[in-house]
């Protein structure tokens, strides 16, 4: 709740202070320059969080199996794909 809560607010605050600024030519580039900023941050972060995690053949494992079954089932739901990424990562840390 308290990770949750405070971004809701925001959301819910800002949103309508963002959608009239958008209005504005230079409050738009910015805020599509913000945009672009805000994906390469993920980008990188998910790279570093890759090359720290996958480090055996264990990890690539993992990975493989739950990119191929996101690509395989679409609509797979998140947690099912956490839960078998933690139940492999136990059982395979046993080995």
């Amino acid at each position: 709740m308290g990770i949750f809560l405070p971004s809701f607010f925001i959301s819910f605050f800002l949103h309508r202070v963002v959608s009239s600024a958008r209005k504005n030519q230079r409050l738009r580039v910015f805020l599509d320059g913000l945009s672009a900023a805000s994906v390469s941050i993920i980008a990188v972060v998910g790279w570093h969080l890759l090359v720290e995690t996958v480090s055996d053949w264990r990890g690539t494992l993992i990975l493989a199996s739950c990119l191929g079954l996101t690509l395989v089932f679409k609509k797979i739901s998140s947690f099912y794909i956490i839960l078998l990424g933690s139940v492999a990562g136990f059982l395979l840390l046993k080995l």
